[in-house]
């Protein structure tokens, strides 16, 4: 069996429903969600430290824009919840915490 890591924000159990239902298809392992609980200001420092990524760089887009783009998503964005049913949620609220998960 092969463990599958899903790298997205998914900001809504729409979303995340998606690869759960994919994941089920397949006979795949529980599904984990791995929750990094942190704010929108550590989630736009985090942002503005990443000058290469593929859609959110700083290289190529204005803080305010990038500061755009985070709140934006900040308003949409929905918490997992048990109630999605998926094997188990973890969730984490620094760093710190995240360094033995993968």
């Amino acid at each position: 069996r092969l463990n599958v890591i899903v790298d997205r924000c998914n900001h809504d159990p729409r979303q995340r429903s998606v690869w759960i239902s994919m994941a089920r298809r397949a006979r795949a392992a529980p599904v984990e969600v791995v929750f990094l609980d942190v704010s929108v200001e550590e989630c736009m420092r985090r942002v503005l430290k990443r000058p290469t990524h593929p859609t959110l760089n700083s290289t190529s887009r204005s803080p305010q824009a990038l500061a755009s783009v985070v709140y934006s998503f900040s308003q949409n964005f929905v918490r997992p919840s048990n109630a999605e049913i998926f094997g188990k949620l973890l969730v984490f609220n620094s760093s710190h915490s995240t360094e033995h998960i993968i």
